[in-house]
């Protein structure tokens, strides 16, 4: 059901008049990845170009079931670079 929501949460927003949609990827980085979920760097690639495909899906599902004339546009969301660096001792 995950998906699925992925899929259609960003359609909904563009009936509502979105112009543009991002990824699900603030704050993803391949350090992140690597040292708290263990990916390697092919790994992070793949997560990645899949946030970028749902996005691209959700487009695509838009113009054919609603507004053919209409494209909206997709933004990588990419988080501050501070946020790596940073530790939670404040």
């Amino acid at each position: 059901m995950q998906c699925l929501s992925l899929h259609i949460q960003p359609v909904l927003l563009l009936v509502a008049g979105a112009q543009i949609i991002t990824t699900a990827t603030y704050q993803a980085s391949y350090d992140h990845y690597y040292k708290e979920l263990g990916l390697t760097a092919d790994e992070v690639d793949e997560v990645l170009r899949k946030s970028l495909s749902l996005a691209q899906k959700a487009v695509q599902k838009y113009v054919e079931d609603y507004k053919p004339d209409r494209k909206p546009l997709i933004a990588a969301s990419m988080g501050p670079y501070g946020t790596l660096i940073t530790t939670s001792s404040g």
